[in-house]
């Protein structure tokens, strides 16, 4: 059904200000709703859904400092 179609599931939803998120994209309007995407998904749910978007690449440092970047990034 239709109300089956928007149904999110908000409880693996990380949203935390302890992540710093770069993304390289074709336009500025796509790359800032990536951003904020990735913030909420965190880094594995996050590069998982940059890795299958042509032309978009992203940087993500989490508060330890560990670097998470996709494939394509130090590339750019």
């Amino acid at each position: 059904t239709e109300d089956e179609l928007y149904q999110c599931d908000w409880s693996s939803a990380v949203c935390s200000s302890d992540l710093s998120v770069s993304v390289a994209a074709m336009d500025a309007c796509t790359a800032d709703a990536l951003s904020t995407t990735l913030m909420v998904l965190g880094t594995n749910a996050g590069l998982q859904l940059v890795e299958g978007l042509p032309g978009v690449e992203a940087l993500m440092i989490t508060e330890e400092g560990e670097i998470h970047a996709s494939k394509g990034f130090l590339s750019i």
